[in-house]
């Protein structure tokens, strides 16, 4: 089994490897430019399917570099194709939040912790 960790945005799959390179999980944290603006479907380069791996989003509801909107747009296509997901949207955290404690940031400390027990959820 794999998994990949995402910073932003979808996996890329190599087909020209000539083996399966599919991630059996994804986890991304304040996934940037999935929609154009808010309102708008998933940019349309972006597919999800069944065979789109399943996916843990963590995204504060205060950043302005990636609108949480994405994050939420995405949470609803993937469970629309029947993909595993869970989304996590803070109030506070902006962006680049990481997994360094900081002060006003709460989500730093919590997010990989609620992913960790999501991936054992799935079995890793």
């Amino acid at each position: 089994q794999t998994a990949a960790v995402a910073t932003a945005g979808a996996v890329e799959i190599e087909p020209a490897l000539g083996a399966s390179v599919r991630p059996n999980a994804t986890v991304l944290i304040y996934p940037w430019n999935l929609v154009e603006a808010k309102g708008e479907p998933l940019r349309p380069d972006m597919t999800i399917s069944e065979a789109t791996p399943p996916m843990f989003i963590a995204q504060a509801g205060n950043d302005r570099a990636s609108i949480p909107q994405g994050a939420t747009t995405l949470y609803l296509a993937l469970v629309e194709a029947g993909v595993p997901a869970e989304v996590h949207i803070y109030q506070e955290g902006g962006h680049g939040f990481g997994m360094r404690p900081r002060e006003g940031a709460p989500v730093s400390r919590d997010w990989p912790k609620l992913a960790l027990e999501w991936l054992q959820g799935l079995g890793f």
